[in-house]
């Protein structure tokens, strides 16, 4: 689905800001109208961990798959996104809740999945499954490990068609947590959104959507010269 892109700014002020709707108590919905990322929703199951999608013109990226691939697929169809076109997955930390759906998603869609480099002896090796949840006593039988996976670092930037994703690692509530930082031609306008604010005490990610900071930043543009990840 290649939603909006032309919705923005078509008649009014430049400097007017867009209509941010992070209500997580909401069900899948997009986030800023025409921007084409989305909040999929909490898997309350287990935890209230979301799950975000942004979409580009090559294929959609999920932040933290979550815990169960059908949630994931029914998510996505519910904001008309189909996970067939789901081509990178990016993971934010180590724990289940955002992270167990991801070799279902590999198998059935072949995306890359994405994590910082420190989240990699976790997501490839079955460990201890405390390393795998703190808060919730739900037995995990099977820790559903990863083949593979791209790495990444503080600075590195995530690229999939018009959609760049750069990577801050954040490292407190795990050693590999990491916070996205949104840089998207179709946001018309700087805005800040503290998007992934959860209703639990789990840290998460903060996605910014921040056009304005690089487009008049007098050329020196940060993106060119750190590595990106292809899909």
């Amino acid at each position: 689905g290649g939603a909006g892109a032309g919705s923005a700014g078509a008649g009014g002020s430049s400097s007017a800001k867009p209509v941010i709707d992070s209500d997580l108590s909401r069900g899948p919905h997009e986030i800023v109208p025409g921007g084409r990322l989305y909040y999929l929703g909490c898997d309350t199951t287990y935890g209230f961990t979301a799950s975000y999608a942004l979409a580009s013109d090559a294929g959609i990226i999920v932040v933290d798959p979550g815990l169960r691939y059908d949630t994931l697929a029914e998510s996505l169809r519910a904001v008309r996104l189909d996970v067939a076109q789901v081509k990178i997955a990016v993971i934010t930390h180590r724990h289940a809740d955002h992270w167990f759906a991801a070799r279902e998603l590999h198998d059935k869609t072949g995306a890359t999945i994405v994590a910082h480099r420190e989240a990699e002896k976790w997501l490839t090796t079955a460990a201890d499954p405390l390393q795998y949840y703190t808060v919730y006593s739900t037995p995990i039988p099977t820790v559903p490990t990863l083949g593979e996976i791209k790495t990444v670092d503080d600075g590195d930037v995530i690229e999939l068609g018009d959609a760049k994703l750069e990577v801050l690692w954040a490292p407190g509530h795990t050693t590999d947590s990491i916070m996205l930082v949104a840089i998207r031609a179709v946001c018309m306008c700087s805005c800040t959104m503290d998007v992934l604010r959860m209703r639990a005490t789990d840290c998460l990610a903060s996605l910014t959507c921040d056009q304005t900071k690089r487009s008049s930043s007098s050329g020196s543009s940060t993106t060119s010269s750190t590595p990106s990840i292809p899909a």
